[in-house]
Order: structure tokens, then sequence, then C-alpha cells
């Protein structure tokens, strides 16, 4: 384990990449650390390059702002916010309430629209890259490789 992070959760595996909360042991800041896959592709490095870019363009107005690229046991990670979103995939299944619902898609639509006005496209958003705050509503957009 890297004594720069204390993992406390994986939150996705891929062939790309491994996701996982975490906490920098220098600071105590919670942060979640994308780390590409042992056997990734060379395309898979430059979507997380493409990924920490984007994150940084947009700061923490729409998306879930890159702290660095760093190395992580021996492979690139890209290290971000923790805002302490989940995904919406976790909230879909059952119908949601319209009071919860209006909101939300105004705020899922305010982040698509900050994109759009940085000259950015997504070309990926789905549920699992949009991460709501279970609290707050608030609403950020992840996963920008292939912006």
């Amino acid at each position: 384990m890297d004594a720069k992070y204390v993992i406390t959760e994986v939150l996705s595996r891929s062939n790309r990449a491994v996701v996982y909360r975490g906490v920098r042991v220098a600071d105590g800041k919670p942060v979640v650390l994308k780390v590409l896959a042992a056997q990734h592709r060379p395309q898979h490095l430059t979507w997380l390059k493409n990924e920490h870019e984007i994150g940084a363009l947009l700061g923490d107005r729409s998306a879930v702002r890159t702290l660095g690229l760093e190395t992580y046991e021996g492979r690139l990670a890209l290290v971000m916010e923790d805002f302490g979103g989940a995904s919406l995939s976790g909230l879909l299944g059952a119908p949601m309430e319209l009071a919860r619902f209006l909101p939300l898609a105004i705020r899922i639509a305010a982040a698509v629209d900050e994109l759009h006005r940085h000259n950015v496209v997504h070309k990926d958003l789905k549920p699992d890259n949009i991460l709501v705050h279970p609290a707050t509503g608030e609403v950020k957009l992840v996963d920008f490789g292939l912006a």
C-alpha cells in the first residue's frame, strides 16, 4: 500500500482502471484515486491525462476537481477531490418522485451546460458518470477520458 493514501473502499473496477475512495495521509483530505489497470492500453494513459486536464479546467463547478497525476503502486493515478457524491446509477431503479427528479434534472442540465460553455463535449454521459451528493443534491460530472 502507498504511504501517501489510506484506501477505504473500491468504487469500481474495469479493464481500464480501478477507482478507489480514500484519504490523503498528509492532510486528511478525502480523495478518489483512479488508477490505471495493470494491463492498460496506451490510449488509457491518454484518456487519464485528458481527464486530468479537463477536471483542472472546469475547477469544481460542474466536474469533480482533479488534484493531480501521481504514481500509486507503480501505476499512473488521477487524484480527484471526494465531495461525497454517489453515482446517479445507484439512485435509479424505482420511479423517482417528481419533487426530487425535477431539481436533479435541472442540476444535471446546468452541469452539462457548464461543460458546453467551456467547449467540452463529454461523449460518455451516462448515470455512472453523474455524481450526486446525497444530502445536498449537488451534481458533478466525472470520467472525461473521451471528452
